[in-house]
């Protein structure tokens, strides 16, 4: 699951120009990963609140969103 959640953000991203999306990519990817540590550090597997797994499929799906409100 978490490797499908990064293609997903990255398809997320493309712009039509290689370098914009190159650039865009590289950032989101790095916040992304950078998150799921976080989540993955603050992980309660009793609340459905601190859960690592359902933190992370909330951040793809909101980063998915942002490209269909565009």
């Amino acid at each position: 699951m978490y490797w499908e959640g990064l293609l997903a953000a990255t398809a997320s991203v493309t712009t039509g120009v290689n370098v914009v999306s190159l650039l865009r990519t590289f950032f989101l990817l790095f916040a992304i990963v950078f998150l799921s540590v976080v989540f993955a550090f603050d992980h309660d597997a009793t609340s459905a609140v601190r859960h690592a797994q359902l933190r992370f499929g909330k951040l793809i799906i909101w980063a998915h969103e942002q490209r269909l409100r565009r």
